[in-house]
C-alpha cells in the first residue's frame, strides 16, 4: 500500500519488487491514450478498478481472490495520483481488500506500507487541470519535476491492528504510510 504522487509510481514498484505483483489501476488509465495504456500496464499485472462510489467491487473481489492464491497486490488507496504529492484521503478498499482476504484464506495477510518521494514536484496549481490534462502535463515535464525518487518500505502488519471501524483504520493505514516520509509535505493525523 503507497502513497501515489506520479503515474510512474507502479513502474517504481516493478523496479523495487523482488517478485511479481498485480496492480490495481484505475479504469481512466486502462481508456487512456484509447486503450493503449491499458494495453501496457494489463501486460505488467495491472487490473482495472472502477473508482466510483459503489463501482468497484468486481476488483476488490478479484484483489482478494489474488491475495489468496498468495500473490502480491499493489494498491493506492488515494486512487488516481496526486500530482503535487500531497497525500490524499485513503480510500477503505486496501482495508476492506485485507479482512476479507485474511477472512478467506484464514491467514494474516500481510500490508506493507510505501512511501514514495520525488526530488522535486509540481505546486498544487496542477490540481486545477482535468485527471487527462495532468497526466498530459507531467507526461511532457516529467525532468522538471520527479528529479530524484525516494522509495521507503515500512515493517508490515496485519489489518487486525488497525481500528475495527473502517474509516478509522483507513486513516491509521494512511498515516502509517506517512510516518515513513522524510520530508514534511503532510501531516500524520490521528485517528478519532
Amino acid at each position: 500500500v503507497a502513497n501515489h504522487c506520479h503515474y510512474v509510481d507502479p513502474a517504481a514498484f516493478l523496479l523495487a519488487l523482488e517478485q511479481p505483483a498485480r496492480y490495481m489501476a484505475s479504469k481512466l488509465v486502462f481508456v487512456g491514450a484509447g486503450g493503449l495504456i491499458g494495453g501496457l500496464i494489463s501486460r505488467a499485472g495491472a487490473f482495472s478498478v472502477d473508482t466510483r462510489p459503489g463501482r468497484g467491487s468486481g476488483a476488490l473481489r478479484a484483489a482478494v481472490k489474488l491475495l489468496c492464491a498468495g500473490h502480491s497486490v499493489v494498491i493506492f488507496p488515494e486512487g488516481d495520483a496526486n500530482m503535487d504529492c500531497k497525500t490524499g484521503t485513503f480510500h477503505n478498499g486496501a482495508v476492506a481488500i485485507a479482512r476479507e482476504a485474511t477472512k478467506r484464506s484464514e491467514q494474516p495477510i500481510p500490508i506493507v506500507p510505501v512511501m514514495f518521494e520525488y526530488g522535486g514536484k509540481p505546486g498544487s496549481w496542477i490540481r486545477r487541470f482535468h485527471f487527462a490534462l495532468q497526466f498530459l502535463i507531467a507526461f511532457l515535464s516529467f525532468p522538471l519535476w520527479r528529479r530524484g525518487l525516494r522509495v521507503t518500505a515500512g515493517a508490515p502488519f496485519y489489518a487486525s491492528t488497525l481500528s475495527p471501524e473502517i474509516k478509522i483504520a483507513s486513516q491509521e493505514l494512511r498515516n502509517r504510510v506517512l510516518s515513513l516520509q522524510t520530508t514534511a509535505n503532510n501531516e500524520v493525523t490521528p485517528a478519532s
